[in-house]
């Protein structure tokens, strides 16, 4: 037993073999490039369209030049002005030659075209400065210091950032980046006053985070809620203002009072009823989930156009996804969205779940690492076991089917990562020990990776083990686990045009109307088979009064 445990501490410290995994579970991985934010996190920082200042090479002033493109540490530049497109030309970015902004003008550097029979258009100095103030990608200094690094590399433990709380939108917190794996920040909200007192992972593309000072740039309403907050002993971020780049969210159509599907934004397993309860603009707007008959203990959140979670009406019940009914639903039978929202006298909202990203390429059983959803710490070896619109449906690979977690993830989400990806940075993967499926025996197959899960706790016990949970939502996905089929038949890969509001609202109606017919074909069903019964009794009552009347005959003929 010593020996078994000093072995499995050996395969523990070792990287884990990702090669010899796959060719054991006869496996793909996905292609890397489905992982966009994996991506850009592995770029320089440096945008086409960017400007610099180059020194000319006789030293004699500098000029302004525009990226064109950049891989690694070489650059491929073009004089701003210069209207010939051959006479791009490439430097390294460690070059001396090259500068940020205001780099000439504070070291009293001239303005001067290093070719002046190219810029006969742009002579005049005053008149490229004001032209080069209108370009929006501005390179800072400290981006052409890293030399070509991958821009995740940019993030320091101790630098701040703001983020958006989850409640109202332009409510934003100071938090400090305590770890950066690969782009993947650790950060703690800081005051006293902060909603999230544990620290808590973000990726830094997520649209929650900002660059320290933004909402003092955007101004009104825009406010940071702990200015009260110590920030002593913490550095410079400003060097993340020309990084971090928010994109504006797409105005959205919601109105208050709508109704749509919404699954549990804590585990991606169960799907709730879910309403639009506030709207603050045309960007944001608030979703509340009917998890729970008392409104305070309710889940809400923030959301956008892009949202990931919203889905309309009766989206669950057509992709065989556990639907909860809302607290409020006490009838016998099956939940009816058509029954329901006629009694409550309620409109359907219409959410666009269409897939924009290319996912041709993506296959059921390609592997992948994934943010297990109990633990947000943990990273594990993860299964594609289906698709529908922009999810993807997800296992851990573990040793017992009759627990096998199905979860979704949206194909944009942060949370994703190639194989490979933990033991590039040096973070902990959980992961199947040895021999993984060498052998034919399923029993052979042991991981470390397993979450043990007691259907015999109580609700309060798994709610205490697992505070991501709503109550009661491991024991539901396992009651009903059998509704869910997932097959190769079930794979659905979208059209590329975009459904408008009408059409949105016939496709509603036609889910909702298709689980009706469902239910009503079982209620027909049941019908006819009381009605047979009642035919077999009547002709068995009939025969037994026959029999009896005969019986009489004989007995008064005798």
């Amino acid at each position: 037993m010593m020996e078994l445990s000093k072995c499995d501490d050996f395969i523990e410290e070792k990287k884990f073999d990702w090669n010899k995994y796959l060719t054991a579970r006869n496996a793909e991985k996905v292609p890397e490039d489905f992982f966009h934010h994996v991506c850009k996190s592995e770029l320089n920082g440096i945008e086409e369209g960017s400007i610099v200042e180059i020194e000319n090479d006789d030293q004699s002033g500098y000029w302004f030049a525009t990226v064109c493109s950049s891989k690694g540490a070489l650059l491929n530049l073009h004089y701003f002005g210069d209207e010939n497109d051959q006479h791009n030309f490439k430097l390294e970015i460690m070059s001396p030659l090259i500068h940020s902004l205001n780099w000439g003008s504070e070291n009293d550097k001239k303005l001067i075209p290093p070719h002046p029979e190219r810029f006969t258009r742009f002579s005049n100095p005053k008149v490229v400065k004001e032209k080069v103030e209108d370009c929006e990608h501005v390179l800072s200094n400290t981006v052409l210091q890293m030399e070509g690094a991958p821009i995740y590399n940019i993030f320091k433990c101790g630098m701040l950032v703001e983020v958006q709380d989850k409640e109202y939108p332009y409510h934003v917190w100071i938090s400090k980046v305590l770890k950066n794996v690969g782009g993947r920040l650790f950060l703690q909200m800081q005051g006293i006053k902060s909603p999230e007192k544990e620290p808590f992972w973000l990726f830094y593309l997520n649209e929650r985070v900002f660059p320290l000072g933004w909402a003092e740039q955007k101004g009104l309403p825009w406010r940071v809620m702990n200015l009260d907050a110590h920030l002593e002993n913490c550095i410079d971020s400003n060097v993340l203002l020309n990084v971090l780049k928010p994109k504006t969210p797409e105005h959205h159509s919601y109105k208050v009072g709508e109704m749509l599907e919404v699954i549990n934004p804590y585990s991606f397993m169960i799907f709730y009823v879910a309403s639009i309860v506030k709207v603050y603009d045309n960007r944001y707007f608030k979703v509340e989930v009917n998890n729970e008959s008392d409104v305070d203990k309710r889940i809400s959140f923030v959301a956008t156009k892009e949202n990931p979670y919203l889905f309309n009406a009766g989206w669950a019940s057509k992709h065989k996804c556990l639907l909860k009914p809302p607290s409020d639903w006490d009838q016998p039978y099956k939940f009816s969205w058509s029954k329901y929202v006629v009694a409550k006298n309620l409109k359907f909202a219409c959410v666009d779940n269409l897939c924009r990203k290319h996912i041709d390429n993506i296959r059921i059983g390609m592997k992948l690492e994934a943010v297990d959803p109990l633990n947000t710490d943990c990273i594990r070896v993860a299964t594609v076991k289906g698709f529908a619109d922009h999810w993807m449906f997800l296992s851990f690979d573990r040793t017992s089917c009759s627990q096998e977690l199905i979860h979704i993830r949206s194909v944009y989400s942060d949370e994703i990562f190639p194989v490979g990806w933990c033991n590039k940075h040096k973070y902990s993967l959980s992961v199947p020990k040895l021999p993984f499926n060498d052998s034919n025996e399923f029993e052979h197959c042991y991981y470390s990776s397993d979450v043990d899960i007691d259907l015999s706790q109580s609700n309060q016990e798994h709610f205490t083990k697992y505070p991501n949970y709503l109550k009661g939502e491991i024991n539901y996905h396992f009651s009903n686990k059998n509704k869910i089929n997932f097959d190769d038949g079930f794979e659905e890969f979208v059209e590329s045009n975009i459904m408008n509001d009408e059409d949105c609202e016939i496709d509603i109606i036609k889910e909702i109307k298709s689980d009706d017919e469902y239910e009503d074909n079982d209620n027909v069903n049941k019908d006819d088979d009381n009605k047979n019964e009642d035919d077999n009794k009547n002709e068995d009552d009939n025969k037994n009064e026959d029999d009896n009347k005969n019986e009489d005959d004989n007995k008064n003929e005798d």
